[in-house]
């Protein structure tokens, strides 16, 4: 299998973690997506490279706002608890 070119790229999440589902074919998927799918199985560790941060950015009159904050604070928590997972 690994001699073969793809037969497909797909560049929307969705549509690997479909055909991931389906048994067409491997796709490379971040942790928190993939281990939310039970079907799928893990082929390595985590890959360094691929590892990203991720900044929440505001607008500066708008970072004292309770609604924005507290939108901000439930976005941090949401990926937190992802992390976790």
């Amino acid at each position: 299998m690994r001699d073969r070119p793809p037969a497909a790229r797909l560049m929307n999440i969705n549509l690997m973690v479909a055909a991931a589902n389906a048994g067409v074919g491997v796709a490379v998927l971040p942790c928190f997506v993939g281990n939310a799918e039970m079907e799928l199985t893990a082929l390595s560790a985590p890959i360094e490279a691929l590892q990203a941060d991720y900044w929440m950015v505001t607008q500066p009159d708008l970072s004292r706002n309770n609604s924005v904050r507290t939108v901000g604070d439930w976005i941090i928590q949401c990926f937190r608890a992802l992390e976790h997972s």
